[in-house]
């Protein structure tokens, strides 16, 4: 099996914000779905700087 690097990890982990975020907005929860946001940039932006 494959091991997962930190910044793949940050990377994978960031999608899966971004989707949970999108969902949450679709569902009128306003708030919640851009704090996701919010914290699904800061992790993408990590998983750039772990290269």
């Amino acid at each position: 099996m494959k091991k997962i690097k930190k910044s793949q990890w940050y990377h994978y982990f960031s999608i899966l914000i971004f989707g949970i975020a999108i969902f949450e907005i679709l569902n009128q929860r306003l708030g919640l779905g851009y704090g996701l946001i919010a914290i699904g940039y800061y992790m993408l932006r990590r998983s750039d700087f772990e290269k």
